[in-house]
């Protein structure tokens, strides 16, 4: 792309890379916007906020779908390569929506605030690693999440 996307505060930007254009800048969240991605296959955006909300945009910034208020920040989100869902990551809470946003699994773990997922090429699995350590990996089911593996400590001199 000739974009990047990023956040500052409660905002987002996209800065075209070919131009000098002022970045596209819109109000995400109330509060600090904590983690992003943008879909390579739809362009749409995904958002995470301090206010305990994930929100969905398009490529202008123009608001798709926003969440109900979850019971802590929404510290990780990440589109499935093919771009038929996404992940959100809370504090032990892990959730896989379609790409309209409808929520379709909810993972309840006990692994503290996922801070980081990462999806297999193929859009089945993903790997979502959390702030004690802990390293979990899911299976995608139809339309649900199936935790596979009990989380552990991820090994330090790995």
């Amino acid at each position: 792309s000739d974009n990047i996307l990023f956040s500052n505060n409660e905002y987002c930007y996209i800065k075209s890379l070919k131009t000098q254009a002022p970045p596209l800048k819109w109000k995400a969240h109330d509060g600090l916007v904590l983690c992003s991605d943008w879909c390579l296959v739809s362009e749409h955006i995904v958002t995470g906020g301090e206010d305990c909300k994930f929100k969905l945009w398009d490529r202008y910034g123009r608001s798709l779908c926003i969440s109900i208020s979850c019971d802590f920040p929404i510290s990780s989100v990440a589109w499935s390569p093919d771009g038929q869902c996404f992940v959100v990551g809370s504090q032990n809470i892990l959730r896989l929506c379609d790409k309209a946003g409808w929520p379709h699994s909810l993972e309840k773990l006990t692994s503290g605030s996922l801070l980081s997922l990462c999806w297999f090429d193929d859009s089945t699995q993903l790997v979502a690693g959390s702030g004690t350590g802990q390293v979990i990996h899911a299976q995608i089911v139809g339309r649900t999440l199936v935790h596979l593996l009990a989380p552990s400590k991820a090994e330090a001199n790995s």
